[in-house]
């Protein structure tokens, strides 16, 4: 019956991992026909954005396909996630291409099997822990020629919504057996598969399973799990890692370096030295002494037979 838990167990942690990020993927029409724009022309294709929607306080990818429809080449390209609210930080924001062909170059090169008039670009952007849920707009801007050629502002929209919740987890109880942590759903938002395992640092030793699978925690729902860690004075802290999935389908994991007091039960025993009644020299002297008196006694006893004779 253990061994059929441990697999079930195992078995159920093995498919919340497949569980996968969402992402949406909006393909647009285009705006306008290929050709008939002499000079360079980008419109959007298609853009996608993972995860989605979008937490606050979080980094997302963003995929944005762009087309030359014009008819002369765009040289040295450049795309740029123009830096404002809600985005706040970034990785990659900004874009340099060479050639991108237009419709009449577009069609040779498209007889050699590429198609040079559409590429891909990608940006890493983290949106402000203070963004409210609703619909942002970026503005992607698109320069056709680094000299002197003045950019085209795009509109990409982007959902940012509140999926995640909070936690709020303590050590609860120490004992030579076991260590017991406690776990509280303190955000809005119920975690669902919610397990809760020991980072592997190397510095404990774990005699017991390292992931307990807790399940589902609403909000304000509060539970206890145990894990076998031998006491060692010399730890003091804990590495713990909440994986849930939330509310918008996204598997998530949260790090927890928890606080940890662990003294050995040491019984001291005090080290006694014992002392010899007698030692070497002291016996040697007082045999000495003992044979000296004999040997007095005796002279003068027989001193005093020669006096009476």
């Amino acid at each position: 019956m253990r061994k059929l838990f441990v697999c079930l167990t195992m078995a159920a942690l093995l498919l919340l991992s497949t569980v996968g990020a969402a992402s949406l993927v909006t393909n647009y029409s285009n705006s306008a026909a290929p050709g008939q724009s002499r000079q360079p022309l980008f419109i959007v294709q298609s853009l996608k954005y993972d995860p989605y929607p979008v937490n606050a306080g979080e980094w997302f990818d963003l995929w944005v396909t762009v087309q030359n429809v014009g008819q002369m080449d765009a040289n040295n390209a450049k795309f740029e996630i123009v830096s404002e609210y809600p985005v706040v930080d970034s990785q990659q924001i900004t874009s340099n291409f060479g050639r991108i062909a237009g419709t009449v170059n577009a069609a040779n090169d498209q007889s050699e099997g590429s198609q040079s008039n559409q590429v891909l670009l990608k940006f890493r952007l983290r949106i402000a822990d203070s963004a409210t849920a609703g619909t942002y707009t970026l503005h992607l801007l698109a320069t056709p020629n680094l000299n002197g050629s003045i950019g085209t502002r795009y509109d990409i929209p982007i959902q940012v919504a509140k999926t995640k919740t909070n936690f709020d987890i303590v050590v609860s109880n120490i004992n030579s057996k076991k260590t017991t942590v406690s776990i509280e759903n303190t955000g809005d938002k119920p975690a669902v598969g919610v397990s809760v395992s020991l980072d592997d640092n190397g510095n404990l030793s774990i005699s017991g399973p390292r992931t307990v699978l807790v399940g589902t925690l609403d909000p304000g729902d509060f539970t206890t799990v145990a894990f076998q860690i031998t006491p060692d004075s010399s730890v003091s802290s804990i590495p713990i890692r909440v994986s849930y999935t939330d509310t918008a389908g996204i598997r998530t994991s949260e790090s927890f370096n928890l606080p940890v007091s662990y003294e050995k039960a040491k019984t001291v025993v005090p080290a006694v030295i014992s002392k010899p009644l007698f030692n070497i020299s002291e016996l040697a002297y007082a045999g000495v002494g003992f044979a000296a008196g004999i040997i007095l006694m005796l002279a003068v006893n027989l001193v005093s037979r020669r006096k009476r004779r």
